[in-house]
């Protein structure tokens, strides 16, 4: 029994490991943005029973894509490095472009997407590449989920962030972008059951704020996907 924990421990102490990487600085990073693939801003309230659970959906305006290259944008800039625009990746690509292992969130790149990268590094100069996993095609871009308890809620984006060598196209570290839940505290809408236009628009500006911080702390080599306890 002591050697599996051993093990287990072993195994899951190499998988952030495996992704830590060192502080970048004053370096190009390129930047492929998601295209606004189901783009949309999801909110649920689950009630004390599934008959008071309501759920609702809209268009995030601006689009999923616009915010997250601005925000991409300033977590690099924040890190003391360079961003660099690489155009817009394909939602429907992204499988074929890049497989991902679950078991340390790494990605490699199929013979078909080491030609779409090759093709985009022919006509801009990048030290490193920042590009978008998106888990699913059916996920909303950003999603929340608050209940009855002020303790149960979470923000999330449809996107992990992975960052790859540009010499060498190889995987460096992942980053799940969000993760709020009852560990921190979050913007929640007065009336959860139903939250106003403005409470809509700031739940998902703070998951912009969240996306910025998460580039941020993926180039300053924070291992490995989940928020550190000394985050605001």
């Amino acid at each position: 029994m002591v050697r599996i924990i051993t093990v287990t421990l072993f195994i899951i102490l190499s998988g952030c490991a495996s992704t830590q990487n060192e502080k970048l600085t004053s370096k190009r990073v390129g930047v492929l943005t998601p295209e606004a693939h189901n783009n949309q801003f999801c909110y649920l309230y689950k009630g004390v029973t599934v008959f008071n659970n309501e759920f609702e959906s809209e268009n995030l305006v601006p689009n999923f894509s616009e915010s997250y290259s601005e925000y991409v944008n300033k977590g690099i800039t924040k890190s003391g490095n360079v961003p660099i625009h690489l155009g817009k990746l394909p939602a429907n690509k992204i499988s074929h472009y890049f497989e991902r292992k679950e078991w340390d969130h790494s990605i490699t790149l199929t013979q078909e997407g080491r030609s779409y990268i090759e093709a985009q590094l022919k006509t801009h100069q990048v030290d490193y590449i920042l590009l978008p996993w998106l888990y699913s095609l059916d996920r909303c871009m950003v999603s929340v989920e608050v209940g009855y308890s002020d303790l149960d809620y979470a923000l999330n984006s449809n996107v992990q962030l992975h960052l790859l060598n540009a010499q060498t196209l190889q995987h460096m570290q992942s980053r799940q972008v969000n993760s709020i839940n009852s560990a921190r505290s979050v913007y929640l809408p007065e009336n959860k059951a139903t939250p106003t236009p403005i409470d809509k628009t700031k739940l998902s500006e703070k998951l912009y704020v969240e996306l910025e911080d998460d580039v941020f702390r993926l180039l300053d080599g924070d291992c490995c996907y989940s928020k550190r306890d000394d985050l605001p």
